[in-house]
């Protein structure tokens, strides 16, 4: 496992455990340095699938789409199998 994989899985988890209604708004995620990660952040937290666009990692570029722009069938591109299966259960109805 790269460090980039761990910082996904990390995040993940950490994300699992914050309800939705909770969660900051797109106007923190300018405080996250990883431009990754922060993309991420403003597209999950009401920015758009748009933002998701400017993320660098293919598998989480497409964990992004799926769960900012609710299409579940984006999770098939994930390689890892742990976080295909996370994005699958992440973003059913």
């Amino acid at each position: 496992m790269n460090a980039n994989q761990c910082k996904y899985i990390i995040l993940a988890a950490v994300l699992a455990t914050i309800p939705l209604h909770s969660r900051a708004g797109s106007s923190q995620c300018g405080f996250i340095s990883d431009t990754d990660l922060r993309a991420y952040c403003r597209a999950t937290s009401g920015g758009g699938k748009s933002q998701c666009g400017f993320i660098k990692d293919r598998d989480l570029r497409a964990r992004c789409r799926a769960e900012a722009g609710h299409e579940p069938s984006q999770c098939g591109f994930i390689k890892n199998r742990d976080q295909r299966a996370l994005c699958k259960a992440r973003t059913r109805n």
